[in-house]
């Protein structure tokens, strides 16, 4: 699946869940390559990536690392990849979490490191 700015990816997820860039538990970051989505959940929080214009992507070809930090303490997190998102089984509680992006089609790496919502 091919994905592209500004056409998002379709979310087959219920309306309670579709990101609301004005709620603001719903967390946003752009980077040289992706613009990543979180919607972080009680129990799965959700994470959807998307392609900038000059970088078509298939979501099978990412490979994802993800970690949530409390104060200097790191906890790497295990993802699924779903259909057109990616899922984490366990909820986003810390001060930040870090992203490591990588299309094994490109020579890019986009790094995140997002500040979560108290």
């Amino acid at each position: 699946m091919k994905l592209l700015i500004p056409l998002f990816v379709a979310l087959h997820v219920s309306a309670q869940n579709e990101f609301d860039p004005k709620n603001q538990n719903h967390l946003q970051e752009s980077g040289q390559m992706f613009t990543v989505q979180i919607i972080p959940g009680e129990k799965v929080s959700k994470i959807y990536v998307l392609g900038k214009e000059s970088a078509k992507i298939k979501i099978e070809d990412l490979k994802i690392e993800a970690s949530v930090f409390v104060g200097q303490n790191e906890k790497k997190l295990t993802l699924e990849r779903k259909k057109d998102f990616f899922s984490i089984h366990s909820p986003l509680k810390g001060d930040k979490i870090y992203l490591k992006l990588k299309d094994k089609n490109l020579d890019k790496i986009d790094e995140f490191k997002i500040k979560l919502v108290p």
